[in-house]
This record gives structure tokens, C-alpha cells and sequence, in this order.
């Protein structure tokens, strides 16, 4: 079974509900741009360890690099805290925790045993806000394109481009990064792969909303699949490898 590591100077106790483990950062001298919740550590069943930045004040970097999303680390990682703490994973408790994992093996869980799956209704009301908008950015860009460029060639290939960017930044980034657009925040459900359990890559992102495609023409009975589905998985679900949890 996986361990969940909450690393800051004072962790939030809504994120140490599920057993998570607390790394407290007490050195104060160091600490000035470290948040009292920074970023969680998971370390899965095959001992590999992910950061994840918690909406930290200052950011959480790997190897130099500012993370906005699930990172794979590994020992030789030069891992920090805001812009000066070096955090180690040779940490004492990561170690004892690795050391009894080896001790005594857990059998691997499915990725989605400890999620909710989301209703069909917040799904559908995700959808719906999700429509409203990508349509109202869409209408912007339609009319910004038309008033500078008028009718012409150039302006079908800047619009199917400006299609490819609006929707690689409303879904793809949001969903590969944090597994949710912004209407599927305000319905409180996330997007995760059913083979990692964390977010879902750039690729099934984009296969999940191109498959969109397919629910749609039989009638959007794949729309619905959910209803019936042993994980609610809607027929675009099933073809990117994905389930939607409640948030």
C-alpha cells in the first residue's frame, strides 16, 4: 500500500484524513519560504517516490525546475522547498517507512480502490459548464479573428489552430497537470488514470475529449455509459483509460 507524505512547517489537517503522514519542517532559520502545507511526498508500492506541489506560496523545485504537476523523484533529486530549503529524501521517517514496506509487502491495490467515483449527474453538470466556458472563450477568438483578418483562407487556418490551442489549454493542460478543467472544479469531480491512479498524461487527455467523438454519434449512449458501468466509466473513459472521481 502507497504512503502519502505532507511536507510544511505546520501540514493542514485536511490533508492527514487518510492516514497521510506529517514531515514537519522545523528548522526555522530555513524556513522563511516554506508553507505550513508545501507539498506531498507518495511513495507507491514499488518504492518510487512523486513530489506534489500544494499550492505552495513559493513552489516546490526538482532539479532546478519549478513543478506545477506529479513529478517522479529519486534519491540523486536536488529537491527545494520554496527558494532556499533542501529537503532530502534520506529523511528519517521516508526511510523507516521505505524499510517497512520492504519488511512486510502489502498485495497492490487497484488505483481506483480509494476513490469515490463521481455521479453521473456531477459528471453531466461538469460537461455542461465545461461547454458554456469553452464556448464563450471560443466566440472571443472567433470574432477577434474575424474583425482582424475578415473572410479568407487565412483566417480558416488561424481558426482551426486557435481551436487546437483553446483546447489543449482548457483540457489537456488542466487535466494532465491537476485532472480538472475549470468546470469540473466547480462540480467537484477530477479525471485520473486508471493505471497510475494520479493524473492522466498530455496523450490520454486528449484522446479522453477526442473520443467525445464517439459517445456522441451512437446516439450518446456513450454519455451514459456511466449509469451501468462498473467504475462509471463513460465510452470515452474506456478508450483513454480514465475514471472521473468525486474531487
Amino acid at each position: 500500500m502507497k504512503k502519502i507524505f505532507i511536507i510544511g512547517r505546520e501540514p493542514s489537517p485536511s490533508y492527514l484524513t487518510n492516514n497521510e503522514i506529517p514531515l514537519i519542517i522545523n528548522e526555522t532559520e530555513l524556513t522563511e519560504h516554506v508553507s505550513r502545507t508545501h507539498a506531498r511526498l507518495t511513495l507507491d508500492e514499488q518504492g518510487i517516490l512523486f513530489i506534489e506541489d500544494l499550492n505552495s506560496t513559493s513552489g516546490t523545485y526538482v532539479n532546478g525546475l519549478r513543478i506545477n504537476h506529479i513529478t517522479q523523484v529519486n534519491p540523486d533529486s536536488n529537491i527545494t522547498l520554496g527558494k532556499s530549503f533542501q529537503f532530502g529524501l534520506s529523511h528519517p521517517t521516508i526511510q523507516s517507512v521505505r524499510a517497512s514496506m520492504h519488511q512486510q509487502p502489502a498485495p497492490a491495490q487497484p488505483a481506483t480502490a480509494e476513490h469515490e467515483y463521481a455521479s453521473w449527474g456531477a459528471r453531466f453538470g461538469a460537461f455542461i459548464l465545461d461547454g458554456i466556458f469553452i464556448n464563450i472563450v471560443w466566440y472571443l477568438f472567433l470574432n477577434l479573428i474575424n474583425f482582424a483578418l475578415g473572410p479568407s483562407n487565412t483566417t480558416a487556418i488561424v481558426t482551426l489552430l486557435a481551436s487546437f490551442i483553446i483546447w489543449h489549454f482548457y483540457y489537456a493542460i488542466p487535466l494532465s497537470s491537476g485532472g480538472s478543467t475549470f468546470g469540473k472544479r466547480i462540480a467537484g469531480v477530477k479525471v485520473l488514470s486508471v493505471a497510475s491512479g494520479t493524473y492522466p498524461s498530455t496523450g490520454q487527455a486528449w484522446g479522453r475529449t477526442i473520443s467525445y467523438f464517439l459517445s456522441a454519434i451512437i446516439l450518446y449512449i456513450g454519455f451514459l455509459m456511466p449509469l451501468w458501468t462498473e467504475k462509471k466509466q463513460a465510452l470515452h473513459d474506456m478508450v483513454a483509460g480514465t475514471i472521473v472521481v468525486k474531487a
